[in-house]
């Protein structure tokens, strides 16, 4: 009998031990996955805002040359510009959901 409930415990142990690898296992699938997801919906966004050849590319500080970096408030954002129009303010390739169209940002960097 005593080998009976040792059988039924290891077995249960196995099991559980088993049950929480299998979990682990499909938590860390998922997180790859939607790695994969951000990555790909990021460069999506950058071949949207930079894709064509009329635009270029530089950080938030080119903005205002004379400003220290302390001055203003992103100064490592990635901003897009058309060259083909200079008046447009810049998109910057930031992450989060915008609710403005690409091509529309126009955020004040200054401090």
């Amino acid at each position: 009998m005593a080998m009976l409930v040792m059988t039924v415990i290891i077995v249960a142990s196995f099991l559980s031990v088993e049950a929480r690898l299998t979990s682990n296992q499909h938590l860390a699938i998922r997180a790859k996955l939607n790695s994969v997801v951000a990555l790909r919906l990021a460069l999506g966004h950058l071949q949207q805002e930079a894709g064509p050849d009329r635009r270029a590319t530089a950080r938030a500080d080119i903005t205002q040359p004379g400003t220290s970096a302390a001055g203003l408030r992103n100064p490592m954002w990635t901003g897009v510009w058309r060259t083909d129009r200079p008046n447009q303010p810049p998109s910057w390739l930031v992450s989060g959901k915008d609710p403005t169209f690409a091509g529309s940002q126009s955020v004040s960097l200054s401090g």
